[in-house]
């Protein structure tokens, strides 16, 4: 089990991995001071708000392997990029699997990328630093696609119709228009 927090302005990543933990409880503990320590902050990831992969996993792990002690993190400062760009750009914005394919079509390198499933493998023949080299990869994939898409200029495969409505709508040019002509009555 990994968990990366990534610094969205410095670039910094902080790991939590078994390759440096003797074991889970430890890496879960380590994390548990980390999120305290910074507490408001903003998470970014994808499919973070999943109960199988998200925070809530983690909350879950802790309570099976450390107690009752609650990870800190408001719902509120939990963002799933993933969901965030399928609002923007509608559900089929790219084809699976996203996160690759959207690093790819970007020109985001991918180098030590590995998809979950093949993780779960290496999880289980104990090849924990493939898949905290796969993880880093994935944090910094996300943190590109995010500064991408801050800047607008994050291609995808395909824009919904409704998505090129709904930025015609909230288009701020459109905003100031519609408040001159009200002026004007």
């Amino acid at each position: 089990m990994l968990y990366f927090y990534s610094s969205f302005k410095s670039k910094q990543t902080t790991t939590f991995s078994l390759v440096d933990c003797p074991n889970e409880e430890e890496l879960l503990a380590n994390f548990l001071v980390f999120a305290k320590n910074n507490n408001g902050r903003i998470y970014i990831g994808w499919n973070i708000s999943d109960s199988t992969y998200g925070i809530q996993a983690i909350q879950n792990r802790i309570y099976q392997l450390i107690g009752d002690v609650n990870l800190g993190i408001c719902e509120c400062s939990i963002y799933d990029l993933d969901s965030i760009l399928e609002w923007k750009f509608g559900h089929d914005y790219v084809s699976h699997p996203k996160l690759y394919r959207l690093a790819s079509l970007n020109g985001i390198t991918t180098n030590n990328y590995i998809e979950g499933s093949k993780e779960q493998e290496l999880f289980e023949n104990s090849d924990y630093k493939s898949i905290e080299l796969s993880t880093n990869r994935k944090v910094r994939m996300i943190s590109n696609i995010s500064d991408l898409f801050i800047t607008n200029k994050l291609k995808v495969e395909k824009v919904s119709t409704i998505s090129r409505i709904k930025d015609f709508l909230y288009n701020p040019g459109l905003q100031t228009l519609v408040g001159l002509l009200g002026l004007l009555r």
